[in-house]
């Protein structure tokens, strides 16, 4: 009898500690700042797929696919950070950068392929709007190849506090709305879509270790509709943004993971000349994930 109240006994304090992990609030910040001389090994990988298919007035079709992939493995340095604890630049020594692209095939023809020797040591700066430059520290030139591969793997994470965050605290499971209406953007731009087309949420979706470093996990969803292609109104346009993010719970630390992954589906119709439809679909997809250990 003792026994089966003793097992009971450790079941309620189990389930009571368990109850109070999970009553814990957490701070929401996503954008944590680095610091000048802070190393990390970078683990990173950019996919785009894309088809489109063209109707033309007399019946016929025409169809086009794109698949690219860049993999990158880098030791990073952050040699200078800017005032709001971005990286302004940073040392650079890959380990590996492999490019795998295809037009009019199926994913996975054409073989991955190293586009910059292991052990290469560059410099990365950071321009004003993100975009990253890199200068070899050894002699010679970047070829074509590894700048585009180089450029889509080391894509600034553009998950922001004021559209994803939220200044209370979260406890597991809490979901909150995206502040659609901080995106801002430049409305003579022809890309522009209006923040009233656009609606998401960000969910607490986990609290669990990475790297032995305790984390909190943040999942969001994003869909865009009804916004312009190439400044012409779309027929049907729809995008949809999945992206996660792994966070140590001490607010101090880097970000250590995240994805981004975003689907658009949209359709235009024009009559050149005036005679017969025109009809173009498009469907695209890209998704970036990456990662960092710290040292």
């Amino acid at each position: 009898m003792r026994h089966a109240l003793s097992i009971v006994s450790l079941a309620l304090l189990f389930a009571s500690a368990s109850a109070r992990a999970d009553d814990t609030a957490y701070t929401i910040k996503i954008q944590r700042p680095l610091k000048a001389a802070q190393k990390f090994t970078l683990s990173a990988t950019n996919t785009l797929r894309s088809a489109e298919r063209v109707e033309l007035p007399n019946g016929d079709s025409n169809r086009t696919a794109l698949f690219r992939r860049v993999i990158i493995e880098a030791d990073v340095t952050i040699d200078k950070v800017d005032d709001a604890g971005m990286e302004s630049s940073a040392s650079i020594v890959v380990r590996k950068l492999t490019l795998q692209s295809s037009e009019n095939a199926p994913n996975g023809t054409s073989t991955p392929k190293s586009v910059l020797e292991p052990g290469s040591q560059l410099t990365v700066l950071f321009q004003p709007n993100g975009q990253p430059v890199f200068t070899p520290k050894q002699p010679g030139d970047l070829s074509d190849e590894a700048t585009v591969a180089l450029q889509q793997g080391f894509k600034r994470m553009t998950i922001t506090d004021a559209v994803y965050g939220t200044t209370d605290k979260k406890k597991l499971n809490d979901s909150w709305p995206m502040n659609t209406q901080a995106m801002g953007g430049d409305k003579t731009n022809p890309q522009y879509v209006d923040p009233s087309k656009i609606t998401g949420s960000v969910k607490l979706s986990g609290v669990r270790p990475l790297a032995g470093i305790p984390c909190i996990q943040l999942d969001g969803t994003m869909t865009t509709k009804d916004f312009q292609v190439q400044g012409v109104a779309a027929k049907d346009a729809t995008m949809t943004t999945l992206f996660s993010a792994t966070l140590p719970t001490d607010a101090d630390k880097p970000i250590l993971a995240w994805s981004v992954r975003s689907t658009t589906h949209f359709v235009t119709e024009d009559k050149p000349l005036g005679q017969g439809t025109l009809r173009r679909t498009v469907d695209t997809e890209v998704q970036h994930e990456a990662t960092r250990t710290l040292k």
